[in-house]
């Protein structure tokens, strides 16, 4: 891994940058290690086109032993290939402006090593590094968000949230406008708001890989009792969980019978684990992080409804995992959500009333059954198989662009759609 002090040596055939707003953290002995699924086996995905990944991230130190880490659910982010640059941890926009010269200058020192450059966005840090490449050098863009609704009315209470949502908004328009090639989670959501550069290469996929083992047949309900599963880290409020945990702790006040698991951990944990035994003592179940994979599944299998309150989405993953496992699937009418659920699955973000409407209709163990066989339809859509062929068209592009001579025309990379 590298600092901000330390410029990376050598030069590979073809290594990329990829920018990501997401926070690693940094064990006691110095590994850095991720529990928000951008650990090693996710980097490695660009080796399918690249030599080398250089991964720019704010990073947080810990205390604690790698060891510990691995066993609370954190996965190595580094390994053969990928190597880590390090940015200062950060937190909003006064950290953002007091660490914005260190970070100029790790970007400075970090262009010069790489051949390609992939930004993931929304991000204020693939907004600084964008600015640093100029017009010689061009880039690609991993759409996987959107600020308009992460920075709503809805979402962080700041007395400058109106201006940070408005620049926010902006800089992500003109990132998909000048990239040389694009790619978005949504089908056409994100498309829609954030459109690319006429004619330039784009494609869309999400960013699960879903296998023959993560896809399940639905299996009938069990009853009238409703054991519903979230999935979200709990360090932004945009998440909803309190809003759910509310949803919850109305339908019981109807007399209908329903428990809820909340599954991952963040700063945030502590305040709505302390909300939940208020409004709904002893039936919210806080599991902290859990391995993506095996343990996930195991919860996602035991429940009879997935719900998702965000008040800000991409395309979630967690979602798309939930329906591949056959799970009826509630959640807020906002970013790609739409894409994935029928219409009389989406709820107003924000509203734990009409939550709570939603959830009740799925004490008809019936109704479960077919929503559930048909989010397992649509999941599949999302199979490793058809995903990888649009990811690895977009590589391509983003490569092709950056071996193309300066003055030259645009390199030509069919979508294999």
């Amino acid at each position: 891994m590298t600092s901000d002090k330390a410029a990376p040596t050598g030069r590979d055939r073809r290594t990329v940058l990829v920018t990501t707003e997401a926070r690693l953290l940094l064990s006691r002995e110095g590994n850095p290690v991720s529990n928000v699924g951008l650990d090693y086996d996710f980097w490695t995905r660009y080796l399918s086109a690249f030599d080398r990944v250089t991964v720019l991230a704010r990073v947080q130190q810990s205390d604690v032993p790698v060891g510990h880490l691995h066993a609370s659910g954190y996965r190595p982010v580094e390994g053969p290939g990928v190597a880590l640059t390090a940015l200062p941890d950060y937190r909003g926009l006064t950290g953002f402006l007091a660490s914005h010269r260190s970070i100029r200058r790790t970007v400075a020192a970090l262009i010069p090593a790489v051949d390609a450059v992939i930004l993931r966005i929304p991000s204020p840090i693939a907004s600084l590094v964008s600015r640093r490449l100029g017009h010689r050098q061009g880039y690609g863009v991993e759409v996987v968000g959107d600020p308009r609704d992460a920075l709503g009315p809805l979402g962080i209470k700041h007395p400058l949230r109106p201006l940070l949502r408005w620049a926010m908004t902006r800089a992500q328009r003109r990132l998909c406008h000048e990239a040389r090639a694009s790619a978005y989670v949504t089908e056409y959501t994100l498309q829609n708001r954030y459109p690319p550069h006429p004619g330039r290469f784009t494609t869309n996929y999400s960013s699960i890989d879903l296998d023959d083992d993560a896809l399940r047949r639905p299996v009938p309900g069990s009853g009238r009792a409703i054991r519903i599963v979230t999935v979200a880290a709990l360090d932004q409020p945009y998440k909803g969980v309190d809003v759910l945990i509310d949803a919850v702790a109305e339908c019981r006040a109807r007399g209908l019978e329903v428990d809820l698991v909340v599954v991952g951990g963040g700063t945030n944990r502590a305040a709505l684990e302390q909300h939940a035994r208020r409004v709904a003592p002893g039936h919210v179940i806080f599991t902290g992080y859990l391995p993506a994979g095996d343990a996930v599944r195991r919860e996602l299998d035991r429940a009879d409804v997935f719900v998702l309150a965000s008040l800000a989405e991409g395309l979630p993953r967690a979602m798309i995992e939930a329906m591949a496992r056959g799970l009826p699937s509630i959640g807020s009418n906002i970013g790609g959500i739409p894409e994935l659920l029928a219409a009389d699955d989406l709820v107003e973000p924000g509203s734990p009333t009409d939550l709570a409407d939603h959830i009740g209709r799925f004490a008809d163990p019936s109704l479960r059954l077919i929503k559930g066989m048909r989010n397992h339809a649509v999941a599949r859509r999302h199979h490793i198989a058809s995903i990888t062929k649009r990811r690895q068209s977009f590589y391509e592009a983003v490569l092709a662009d950056a071996r193309r001579p300066a003055g030259h025309a645009q390199a030509s990379v069919k979508d294999p759609g």
